[in-house]
């Protein structure tokens, strides 16, 4: 499938420079233009693939806050197209967190391996929010009470089943350590089992009796499983809320 670049740029020949190369790599160019403004309004108009911007633009947004625009409106990767500038304005550039750049003068080979490398980067940006969002509809919606707790045992989340049970909003709780929500009694085994979860990726159900916010206790089975990050260290423990009782 051939992408389709839009070229910014306001330099004629390079602009042609670049049109020339995109096409010999089998890419479509769908838009040349020259100032911000009209970069932003052409992807309006036809969503390209992905923007090739010069920092350095006439007009009354540069190629900077035009791609710091097409990127919150429109989702679109930008790679910059630059000379050597000063530090200053590299600095705002990195702010607008680029899927790359092309020095000036550039040649094929890096042409065409930046604009791979920012389209593959993409696409596995919008995987990874895909992949979120699923979990936090299964995770909001779930019918059990869940909820995920960091490695000193302060809640990060918690799902709607979870807040209906113990009546607190989520506002309420996260942040809070869950000894807090417990009895005295179950604080200890919530303390000795958090220190077991980060020693180890095994998990063991516990029974805990916490106190919901009108008053009464609430005892049931939490069964937990460790996240660990990408080098195996321990990240989170996620609980679900097995039987729950209730007494006052």
């Amino acid at each position: 499938q051939k992408r389709t670049i839009m070229v910014v740029e306001d330099e004629r020949i390079i602009a042609e420079d670049l049109r020339h190369w995109l096409l010999a790599l089998g890419y479509t160019v769908g838009a040349q233009v020259a100032t911000g403004r009209e970069a932003v309004q052409r992807c309006e108009a036809t969503r390209p693939d992905l923007v090739l911007m010069d920092i350095l633009l006439p007009g009354e947004i540069d190629g900077i806050q035009a791609a710091q625009e097409i990127r919150d409106r429109f989702d679109i990767p930008v790679v910059y197209v630059t000379a050597s500038s000063d530090d200053a304005t590299l600095t705002r550039a990195k702010a607008t967190e680029p899927f790359g750049y092309i020095l000036k003068p550039f040649d094929e080979r890096s042409l065409d391996s930046t604009i791979e490398m920012a389209l593959y980067k993409h696409h596995s940006e919008q995987r990874l929010r895909e992949s979120e969002e699923r979990f936090r509809l299964l995770f909001e919606n779930a019918l059990v009470p869940f909820h995920s707790l960091d490695a000193d045992g302060h809640l990060l989340r918690v799902n709607r089943a979870w807040q209906e049970l113990f009546g607190y909003t989520q506002d309420e709780v996260i942040g809070r350590w869950f000894g807090e929500f417990l009895t005295p009694s179950s604080v200890d085994r919530f303390v000795a089992n958090t220190t077991a979860f980060r020693d180890s990726p095994v998990t063991e159900a516990m029974v805990l009796d916490i106190v919901a916010k009108d008053g009464t206790i609430r005892t049931g089975v939490f069964k937990g499983s460790v996240a660990v990050d990408h080098r195996g260290r321990y990240e989170m423990t996620h609980c679900i809320l097995d039987s729950p009782g209730t007494h006052p």
